[in-house]
């Protein structure tokens, strides 16, 4: 009993070491080194563009510009020796949650009557259409009114399940009372004690005011 214990000690430390022992292999393991062949780079420092740049990435990072340079042997080439290549955009005030809202009808519509979960799928392609486009990076200034889904956005890109650029993000927003664009409506009595429908929120272009009667219940 005692000896086949011992043994048991002795496997499961073997097992608990050569897990360790995998584990520091991953870690340690060397980032993907990918070399950017461009026509011109804008780094965004030089007063000119720097001519047939080699740029060497590491993982997530620029490890080297060289002017001229050479890939290094047996790393991924990325050829645009006809192109010029910037850094990412930066965009600092965005609304992915939003689609535009040229006209009152266009936002009402929006806040109103689609879902968070709907306006999320939508946030995520406006994502993938910014990266598309160049920007990197996004601050996003609260979500009007899908409550945090603009968090599960931000993961979703951090955790590779969507593409789309970095994300500083705000949540829900903070408004006065009766200033938001959007409303609500709220049972109230009249001054002849009648049941009315009063407009309680904010004036939205041609729309009504706070406290205008919407309703007359006889």
């Amino acid at each position: 009993m005692a000896r086949g214990f011992r043994w048991f000690i002795v496997a499961l430390t073997m097992l608990l070491l050569s897990g360790a022992v995998l584990a520091q292999e991953r870690s340690s393991a060397a980032p993907k080194r990918i070399a950017i062949r461009a026509a011109r780079l804008i780094d965004g420092n030089s007063d000119v563009p720097i001519a047939n740049a080699m740029i060497l990435v590491e993982g997530d990072k620029i490890a080297s510009i060289t002017p001229g340079g050479s890939a290094p042997a047996g790393v991924e080439v990325i050829d645009l020796s006809k192109a010029t290549v910037l850094p990412g955009f930066v965009d600092a005030h965005t609304h992915v949650l939003l689609q535009g809202d040229i006209t009152s009808e266009d936002y009402d519509k929006q806040i109103l009557k689609q879902s968070i979960p709907y306006r999320a799928i939508l946030a995520a392609r406006n994502a993938q259409i910014a990266l598309s486009h160049g920007f990197t990076t996004l601050r996003d200034l609260e979500t009007e009114g899908a409550m945090y889904a603009d968090v599960d956005v931000k993961n979703a890109i951090a955790n590779g399940e969507i593409p789309g650029p970095r994300m500083q993000v705000a949540t829900r927003a903070m408004t006065p009372t009766d200033v938001w664009a959007v409303g609500v409506f709220v049972r109230d009595t009249d001054s002849a004690g009648r049941a009315v429908c009063r407009w309680s929120g904010g004036v939205p272009q041609g729309g009504p005011r706070a406290g205008d009667v919407w309703r007359r219940f006889d």
